[in-house]
């Protein structure tokens, strides 16, 4: 029964992860409240958005309980 909601839940965090694959985090910076900024060793920042509502961080969009990578 939950083998679609697997799938789904894991192409979501693999799609984010595979870019740091080796990698360690070097810095964790909270930009806001619910908006947080990972930046890994191999130079990929990862802007998470735990919100409920979209935030515009630079010139990236983040959708509510999203991400955006940045390679």
């Amino acid at each position: 029964d939950y083998k679609d909601e697997i799938i789904n839940n894991y192409n979501f965090i693999n799609n984010a992860l595979k870019h740091t694959m080796g990698a360690s985090i070097i810095s964790r910076e909270v930009l806001e409240i619910g908006v947080v900024k990972n930046t890994y060793s191999n130079g990929v920042v990862i802007i998470v958005n735990y919100t409920t509502k979209a935030k515009t961080i630079g010139t990236h969009n983040v959708l509510p309980h999203n991400y955006e990578v940045i390679l």
